[in-house]
Protein backbone atom coordinates (compact mmCIF):
# COMPACT_ATOMS: atom_id res chain seq x y z
CA UNK A 1 0.00 0.00 0.00
CA UNK A 2 2.78 2.42 0.90
CA UNK A 3 4.73 1.55 -2.24
CA UNK A 4 1.77 2.06 -4.57
CA UNK A 5 0.81 5.30 -2.77
CA UNK A 6 4.30 6.77 -3.16
CA UNK A 7 4.53 5.69 -6.81
CA UNK A 8 1.09 7.16 -7.56
CA UNK A 9 2.14 10.47 -6.01
CA UNK A 10 4.95 10.65 -8.57
CA UNK A 11 2.33 10.52 -11.33
CA UNK A 12 0.06 13.08 -9.67
CA UNK A 13 2.80 15.57 -8.82
CA UNK A 14 5.07 14.85 -11.82
CA UNK A 15 7.82 14.02 -9.33
CA UNK A 16 7.86 17.49 -7.76
CA UNK A 17 6.24 16.64 -4.43
CA UNK A 18 8.34 16.91 -1.29
CA UNK A 19 8.59 13.49 0.31
CA UNK A 20 9.12 14.59 3.93
CA UNK A 21 6.08 16.78 4.43
CA UNK A 22 5.16 17.75 8.00
CA UNK A 23 1.61 16.45 7.73
CA UNK A 24 2.75 13.14 6.29
CA UNK A 25 5.38 12.68 9.00
CA UNK A 26 2.83 13.42 11.72
CA UNK A 27 0.47 10.87 10.17
CA UNK A 28 3.20 8.21 10.14
CA UNK A 29 4.14 8.97 13.77
CA UNK A 30 0.47 8.84 14.79
CA UNK A 31 -0.08 5.50 13.06
CA UNK A 32 3.07 4.16 14.70
CA UNK A 33 1.82 5.21 18.12
CA UNK A 34 -1.41 3.31 17.46
CA UNK A 35 0.26 0.21 16.03
CA UNK A 36 2.92 -0.34 18.70
CA UNK A 37 0.43 -1.37 21.45
CA UNK A 38 -1.20 -3.73 18.97
CA UNK A 39 2.15 -5.34 18.18
CA UNK A 40 2.85 -5.77 21.90
CA UNK A 41 -0.51 -7.52 22.40
CA UNK A 42 0.24 -9.81 19.44
CA UNK A 43 3.63 -10.69 20.96
CA UNK A 44 1.96 -11.48 24.28
CA UNK A 45 -0.52 -13.79 22.58
CA UNK A 46 2.26 -15.40 20.53
CA UNK A 47 4.22 -16.44 23.62
CA UNK A 48 1.19 -17.11 25.82
CA UNK A 49 1.95 -14.19 28.11
CA UNK A 50 -0.50 -12.08 30.13
CA UNK A 51 -1.08 -8.32 30.30
CA UNK A 52 -1.36 -8.71 34.07
CA UNK A 53 2.27 -9.77 34.35
CA UNK A 54 4.61 -6.71 34.13
CA UNK A 55 7.67 -8.90 33.59
CA UNK A 56 6.11 -10.65 30.62
CA UNK A 57 4.92 -7.35 29.13
CA UNK A 58 8.46 -5.95 29.47
CA UNK A 59 9.88 -9.03 27.77
CA UNK A 60 7.38 -8.65 24.91
CA UNK A 61 8.38 -5.00 24.49
CA UNK A 62 12.06 -5.98 24.51
CA UNK A 63 11.46 -8.63 21.85
CA UNK A 64 9.56 -6.12 19.75
CA UNK A 65 12.38 -3.59 20.09
CA UNK A 66 14.94 -6.21 19.10
CA UNK A 67 12.80 -7.25 16.15
CA UNK A 68 12.39 -3.69 14.86
CA UNK A 69 15.82 -2.21 15.50
CA UNK A 70 18.40 -5.02 15.73
CA UNK A 71 18.65 -5.79 12.02
CA UNK A 72 22.07 -4.11 11.57
CA UNK A 73 23.53 -6.09 14.48
CA UNK A 74 22.00 -9.34 13.28
CA UNK A 75 23.28 -8.86 9.74
CA UNK A 76 26.73 -7.89 11.05
CA UNK A 77 26.81 -11.02 13.22
CA UNK A 78 26.13 -13.19 10.17
CA UNK A 79 28.50 -11.21 7.94
CA UNK A 80 31.39 -11.67 10.39
CA UNK A 81 30.67 -15.37 10.82
CA UNK A 82 33.35 -17.68 9.34
CA UNK A 83 30.61 -20.03 8.11
CA UNK A 84 28.74 -17.56 5.92
CA UNK A 85 30.62 -18.37 2.71
CA UNK A 86 30.88 -22.15 3.05
CA UNK A 87 27.69 -23.09 1.17
CA UNK A 88 28.50 -21.55 -2.22
CA UNK A 89 26.19 -19.33 -4.24
CA UNK A 90 22.47 -20.15 -4.35
CA UNK A 91 21.68 -18.20 -7.53
CA UNK A 92 18.34 -16.74 -6.48
CA UNK A 93 17.08 -19.35 -4.02
CA UNK A 94 16.92 -16.78 -1.20
CA UNK A 95 16.00 -13.65 -3.15
CA UNK A 96 13.19 -15.49 -4.93
CA UNK A 97 12.54 -18.10 -2.24
CA UNK A 98 8.77 -18.23 -2.73
CA UNK A 99 8.98 -18.77 -6.47
CA UNK A 100 11.72 -21.39 -6.08
CA UNK A 101 9.59 -23.23 -3.53
CA UNK A 102 6.45 -23.08 -5.70
CA UNK A 103 8.39 -24.43 -8.69
CA UNK A 104 9.90 -27.22 -6.60
CA UNK A 105 13.46 -26.00 -7.11
CA UNK A 106 14.24 -25.51 -3.42
CA UNK A 107 12.11 -25.87 -0.30
CA UNK A 108 11.75 -22.70 1.77
CA UNK A 109 11.94 -23.01 5.54
CA UNK A 110 9.54 -21.10 7.77
CA UNK A 111 10.98 -17.62 8.32
CA UNK A 112 13.53 -18.21 5.52
CA UNK A 113 16.47 -18.59 7.95
CA UNK A 114 16.60 -21.29 10.60
CA UNK A 115 19.74 -19.96 12.29
CA UNK A 116 19.50 -17.02 14.67
CA UNK A 117 21.84 -14.38 16.03
CA UNK A 118 21.67 -13.53 19.74
CA UNK A 119 21.33 -9.84 20.48
CA UNK A 120 21.45 -7.72 23.62
CA UNK A 121 22.36 -8.47 27.21
CA UNK A 122 19.50 -10.97 27.42
CA UNK A 123 20.77 -12.75 24.27
CA UNK A 124 17.41 -12.65 22.51
CA UNK A 125 17.44 -14.66 19.26
CA UNK A 126 16.62 -12.94 15.97
CA UNK A 127 16.73 -14.11 12.35
CA UNK A 128 16.04 -10.69 10.77
CA UNK A 129 19.13 -10.49 8.55
CA UNK A 130 17.87 -7.81 6.09
CA UNK A 131 17.54 -8.22 2.34
CA UNK A 132 21.32 -8.14 1.94
CA UNK A 133 22.07 -11.56 3.39
CA UNK A 134 19.91 -13.23 0.75
CA UNK A 135 21.50 -11.20 -2.03
CA UNK A 136 25.03 -12.01 -0.89
CA UNK A 137 24.24 -15.70 -0.46
CA UNK A 138 22.67 -15.83 -3.91
CA UNK A 139 25.07 -13.72 -5.97
CA UNK A 140 28.15 -12.96 -3.84
CA UNK A 141 29.57 -9.51 -3.11
CA UNK A 142 30.10 -8.37 -6.67
CA UNK A 143 26.98 -10.03 -8.00
CA UNK A 144 24.73 -8.54 -5.30
CA UNK A 145 26.07 -5.04 -5.96
CA UNK A 146 25.48 -5.54 -9.67
CA UNK A 147 21.96 -6.79 -8.95
CA UNK A 148 21.17 -3.73 -6.82
CA UNK A 149 22.65 -1.44 -9.47
CA UNK A 150 20.39 -2.99 -12.12
CA UNK A 151 17.31 -2.70 -9.90
CA UNK A 152 18.12 0.93 -9.11
CA UNK A 153 18.61 1.69 -12.81
CA UNK A 154 15.25 0.13 -13.71
CA UNK A 155 13.51 2.00 -10.88
CA UNK A 156 15.10 5.24 -12.09
CA UNK A 157 13.71 4.68 -15.58
CA UNK A 158 10.27 3.94 -14.10
CA UNK A 159 10.42 7.16 -12.05
CA UNK A 160 11.33 9.21 -15.11
CA UNK A 161 8.53 7.66 -17.19
CA UNK A 162 5.99 8.21 -14.40
CA UNK A 163 6.95 11.87 -14.17
CA UNK A 164 5.86 12.13 -17.81
CA UNK A 165 2.53 10.47 -17.02
CA UNK A 166 3.21 6.97 -18.35
CA UNK A 167 1.29 4.92 -15.76
CA UNK A 168 2.46 1.60 -17.20
CA UNK A 169 5.58 1.98 -15.08
CA UNK A 170 3.58 2.41 -11.86
CA UNK A 171 3.88 -1.26 -10.74
CA UNK A 172 7.66 -1.22 -11.19
CA UNK A 173 8.19 1.83 -8.99
CA UNK A 174 5.57 0.64 -6.47
CA UNK A 175 7.38 -2.69 -6.18
CA UNK A 176 10.72 -0.93 -5.78
CA UNK A 177 9.38 1.30 -3.01
CA UNK A 178 7.72 -1.60 -1.21
CA UNK A 179 10.87 -3.72 -1.41
CA UNK A 180 13.03 -0.82 -0.19
CA UNK A 181 10.72 -0.08 2.75
CA UNK A 182 10.85 -3.72 3.90
CA UNK A 183 14.55 -4.28 3.08
CA UNK A 184 15.59 -3.96 6.73
CA UNK A 185 13.74 -7.25 7.33
CA UNK A 186 13.96 -9.37 4.19
CA UNK A 187 13.12 -9.33 0.49
CA UNK A 188 9.35 -8.80 0.48
CA UNK A 189 8.95 -10.78 -2.74
CA UNK A 190 9.93 -14.06 -1.09
CA UNK A 191 6.27 -14.25 -0.07
CA UNK A 192 4.13 -15.71 -2.85
CA UNK A 193 1.06 -13.80 -1.65
CA UNK A 194 2.93 -10.51 -2.13
CA UNK A 195 4.26 -11.62 -5.50
CA UNK A 196 0.81 -12.65 -6.73
CA UNK A 197 -0.72 -9.42 -5.43
CA UNK A 198 1.93 -7.42 -7.31
CA UNK A 199 1.28 -9.39 -10.52
CA UNK A 200 -2.48 -8.77 -10.19
CA UNK A 201 -1.81 -5.07 -9.57
CA UNK A 202 0.42 -4.96 -12.64
CA UNK A 203 -2.25 -6.63 -14.77
CA UNK A 204 -4.88 -4.19 -13.54
CA UNK A 205 -2.73 -1.14 -14.29
CA UNK A 206 -1.85 -2.36 -17.78
CA UNK A 207 -5.49 -3.14 -18.63
CA UNK A 208 -6.59 0.22 -17.24
CA UNK A 209 -3.96 2.03 -19.29
CA UNK A 210 -4.96 0.11 -22.41
CA UNK A 211 -8.61 1.01 -21.86
CA UNK A 212 -7.79 4.68 -21.48
CA UNK A 213 -5.67 4.65 -24.62
CA UNK A 214 -8.49 2.96 -26.58
CA UNK A 215 -11.19 5.43 -25.53
CA UNK A 216 -11.91 8.05 -28.22
CA UNK A 217 -11.34 11.67 -27.37
CA UNK A 218 -14.55 13.67 -26.99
Amino acid sequence: MAGSFLAARVVVSAGRETFFRARRLLTVVGLGALLVPGFVVIQLARYGYSLDNPGQVLEAVTRLRIGLFSYAGVFSSWFESPYRSTGGLHLGAYTFAGAFSALGLQERTAGLYTDSAYIGTDQIPSNIYTIFRGLIEDFGWVGSMGFLLAIGFIAGIAFARLRKGNVRYLPILAGFYACSLWSFVVDIFIYNTILVAWLLFTTYVLLWHRKIQAEPLV
